[in-house]
């Protein structure tokens, strides 16, 4: 089960960074069993459950540079770690997927009344005084009030967010 959970949790990162190194789809599932074939090795390792993901990302790269590198036996062109980088970099999409996961379950952990406020203030451009206005006018709550409870909400809302990081971060590098 926790094999599973590990695999279901990282498996779309691994495939991210194998189809960015625009390998074909033989090349991407290689990339993908193997890296989890290694890790099937390392985990008895692991002494800080934090890594994995760091490790998973360099050992995919390295897989990724090696697939190609195999390429260019065969009439390919010279291949180094920065050929891997791109504009749409599937390792900043997937920090940007946690992070935006994080600050959801964050905003689930707060009182209704904070999750309203601070969802009504986003949709509405955040501390304007028009968009106080409208929340004033939807909540009932005096417009002089919707600050205070603003700095407030967002401050439990940071506490929360800092909480699911520490529990859920992830260093880039392995050990």
């Amino acid at each position: 089960m926790a094999w599973a959970t590990l695999v279901r949790r990282y498996e779309n990162l691994v495939y991210a960074i194998a189809r960015n190194a625009r390998l074909d789809d033989d090349e991407v599932d290689d990339v993908f069993l193997e890296c989890f074939a290694r890790l099937v090795e390392w985990v008895e390792r692991v002494e800080d459950p934090t890594r994995v993901r760091g490790w998973l990302v360099t050992t995919a790269r390295r897989l990724c540079i090696d697939t190609i590198r195999n390429r260019k036996r065969w009439g390919g062109s010279e291949v180094t770690d920065a050929t891997l980088v791109v504009e749409d970099d599937p390792l900043a999409r997937m920090t940007a997927l946690e992070e935006r996961d994080r600050v959801h379950r964050a905003l689930g952990s707060l009182g209704d009344l904070c999750q309203q406020l601070l969802r009504m203030l986003y949709e509405f451009g955040g501390g304007s005084t028009s968009s106080y206005r409208v929340v004033a006018e939807r909540t009932g709550m005096p417009i002089g009030s919707i600050g205070p409870r603003r700095a407030r909400c967002l401050d439990a809302l940071n506490k929360e967010y800092r909480k699911l990081e520490r529990t859920t971060c992830i260093p880039n590098r392995p050990a």
